[in-house]
């Protein structure tokens, strides 16, 4: 990560936590230790090379775990899970006819 935030031009860290998950072998755990580690660590890294940090998460844990450590901008769901949400609400509007 270090290598990655001192390429001149990079100006911040951005985590996918899926991503991170998956590389950290625990996809399914919805409070892991090693994924609110991970998260100090972007941030200590980030902010030792005057970087920003952010994150796109709808986890609760995961969104305090980093708001705790001070990332500095948040994402809070994706595209996707704006559009599954809106298709829910259109079903759950249909079904209460």
């Amino acid at each position: 990560m270090n290598k990655i935030l001192s390429v001149e031009g990079v100006y911040d860290a951005f985590v996918g936590p899926n991503d991170l998950s998956d590389e950290l072998n625990c996809l399914d755990d919805k409070d892991s230790k090693l994924i609110k580690d991970a998260i100090e660590k972007v941030v200590f890294v980030a902010n030792k090379l005057s970087k920003e940090a952010g994150i796109i998460m709808t986890n609760r844990n995961y969104l305090n775990q980093a708001s705790l450590v001070g990332m500095s901008y948040y994402s809070v769901g994706s595209e996707l899970s704006i559009i599954i949400n809106g298709f829910k609400a259109v079903v759950k509007t249909i079904d209460e006819l």
